[in-house]
């Protein structure tokens, strides 16, 4: 080789949809992945990516995506068509504001190839507010992961499965998500921050204080570490580096 020559160490592609359709298309989406792998596998065949059909890249791909009209991956297909995974969206009708934090606004329910779910709330600003995963079945088991925030976004009480004591889900678009704690069991994450700036003490407003554990909704919470920051500024920006983290 000379010193001006390419060489290709490894290869990857990437197709597009070029416009909407009825069958998963979604102009601009990302349509295949062929990985390394598949590339090394298309160039021995013989085959040229460049003007290939999809069904042809299809088996050689590690990834291939379908959307609804939104944009939103409704269909996975991974492997060269190993295993589908289908993506099933839902958005509440009642339209939520940002300031809604602790109310779901879209819904995702994953379905993997060995049938059991991930079902995902997020608020209007994309914070998750319930995960579910689920095994297969009729009565399948279930673990919760649920949690509160502030008005700020900020995450301030983390529930474990163990600490759900019921959920109701919406069945259509205009339900309401309703999860019910425990009182006195099951491990809840609890988190504070500062609510105003105060350099001496370390506080800087909207940064985490303290994180701790409580036992159940009306538990006593056991702080576990708690911090403080220092102000620093550079080039006419404040920068909040931490001081002292104390457990």
């Amino acid at each position: 080789d000379t010193a001006d020559e390419w060489r290709t160490i490894r290869e990857q592609w990437y197709r597009y949809y070029l416009a909407d359709g009825q069958n998963g298309e979604w102009k601009y989406g990302l349509k295949l992945v062929l990985d390394p792998e598949g590339m090394s596998a298309v160039r021995v065949s013989g085959i040229d990516p460049a003007t290939a059909s999809d069904e042809d890249l299809a088996p050689f791909s590690s990834h291939r995506f379908e959307y609804n009209d939104e944009g939103r991956v409704t269909r996975e297909t991974v492997r060269g068509g190993e295993a589908v995974y289908t993506f099933a969206w839902m958005t509440n009708s009642a339209k939520p504001g940002y300031g809604a934090v602790n109310t779901w606004y879209r819904r995702c329910i994953e379905t993997r190839p060995d049938a059991s779910t991930r079902t995902v709330y997020t608020n209007r600003g994309g914070g998750t507010i319930l995960d579910i995963e689920a095994d297969a079945g009729q009565n399948p088991d279930r673990w919760f992961d649920y949690r509160i925030y502030n008005s700020d976004y900020h995450l301030t009480e983390r529930a474990t499965s163990a600490a759900v004591d019921s959920v109701a889900e919406p069945f259509n678009a205009d339900g309401d998500l309703t999860v019910i704690l425990k009182n006195a069991e099951g491990l809840i994450h609890v988190h504070t921050y500062y609510d105003t700036d105060d350099d001496p003490t370390g506080a800087v407003k909207g940064y985490r204080k303290t994180s701790g554990i409580k036992i159940g909704q009306n538990g006593t919470v056991t702080v576990q570490r708690k911090r403080r920051y220092d102000t620093r500024t550079i080039g006419g920006a404040a920068i909040h580096p931490v001081r002292e983290e104390i457990e």
